[in-house]
Parts: structure tokens; C-alpha cells; sequence
């Protein structure tokens, strides 16, 4: 899977300019709590592609199968908080945890 390297790097890039890109805004916005959880969300949402890449180079596939799972699942689950706090409502921890928890059962299943 050579050929599909620079598609995923760049895949990573890319998210690491977003993440960044909100970090600057919630530490020159400190108002703008919403900023951080994105940050969060893109920060762990790098570990999908980087599993990709893990996964397209090693025989090591449970570890990086694992990760790419969680990345994508962790970072859906940063960016409720964040979309929460951006239209100003209350965040739904419990869905939140119930996602969680279905979330890790699927994942060790």
C-alpha cells in the first residue's frame, strides 16, 4: 500500500494544521472554549490516519487496527462537547457515556 502513503500523510498534515489552528484560537480566545474541544477532537483524530500508515507498513494489526478504530471514535466523540459548547447548549455527558461504553464493548468485542 505504497502508493496510498502520501494521501494518508498528507491526510495527517492536514488535521495537524486544523488542530493547531484551533489551538491558536483558544489560547488568543480564552472565551472561545469550543476551539479546544475541536483541537481535542483533530489532536486524537490524527491517530486514524497514523494507524492507517502503522497498518500499511508493519504485520502489527490488532494494535493498529485498534487505534484507527478509537482515533475515529474518540474524535467524533470530542467533537459533541465542542458542538455543544459552539451553539450553547448543555453537553450531553450521558449520551455521551452510553456512546462510550457501546463504543469500547464493539472495539474489544
Amino acid at each position: 500500500m505504497a502508493a496510498a502513503t502520501l494521501p494518508i500523510v498528507m491526510n495527517i498534515a492536514l488535521a495537524a494544521l486544523f488542530a493547531m489552528s484551533y489551538v491558536a484560537i483558544a489560547v488568543l480566545h480564552p472565551t472561545q472554549r469550543a476551539a479546544a474541544w475541536f483541537a481535542a477532537s483533530y489532536f486524537v483524530g490524527m491517530l486514524t490516519p497514523i494507524g492507517m500508515l502503522g497498518l500499511s507498513y508493519t504485520t502489527l494489526v490488532r494494535p493498529y487496527g485498534t487505534m484507527v478504530f478509537f482515533g475515529f471514535a474518540g474524535g467524533l466523540l470530542l467533537m459533541v462537547p465542542g458542538l455543544a459548547v459552539f451553539y450553547r447548549q448543555r453537553i450531553p455527558w450521558r449520551v455521551i457515556a452510553a456512546i462510550t461504553a457501546v463504543t469500547f464493548a464493539a472495539g474489544y468485542a
